[in-house]
């Protein structure tokens, strides 16, 4: 099933990524290269424990490879794309532990302290320069 709710408050983001199966990113990477983006999206579904199917594109592409949490494909392709989806649909054990790397991943290097702490470190770097 799918849902198409439009957009809805940040407050309420965890309560709609927690009641579905698979978070799902098909950035177009034509649009990533001319104004960038931000993977806040990823990083929502892999604190929620959400397996991800994501554009193969710079930045993403690594952090999805590091943290063994989904597939970063050729979303374009919609064979390709069908077909990771049905591999975690299919598994019953795939989802839950790459769920859960994605989890421990975002705990590890991407919460709001470490990156306030990233951010305050690279302002003292400048300063000094």
């Amino acid at each position: 099933k799918f849902i198409f709710p439009g957009m809805i408050p940040t407050a309420e983001a965890p309560i709609w990524i927690n009641a579905f199966s698979i978070g799902v990113a098909p950035w177009h990477k034509k649009y990533m290269d001319d104004i960038g983006f931000s993977p806040i999206k990823l990083f929502d579904y892999m604190a929620c424990s959400k397996p991800v199917v994501v554009s193969r594109i710079k930045g993403v592409t690594e952090i999805v490879e590091k943290n063994q949490c989904g597939f970063a494909i050729d979303t374009e392709n919609p064979e390709i794309f069908a077909e990771h989806l049905l591999i975690l649909l299919h598994d019953q054990d795939l989802p839950e532990s790459m769920g859960k790397r994605g989890r421990a991943g975002i705990l590890r290097d991407h919460t709001w302290q470490i990156t306030t702490q990233k951010i305050l470190h690279f302002i003292d770097r400048i300063q000094d320069v």
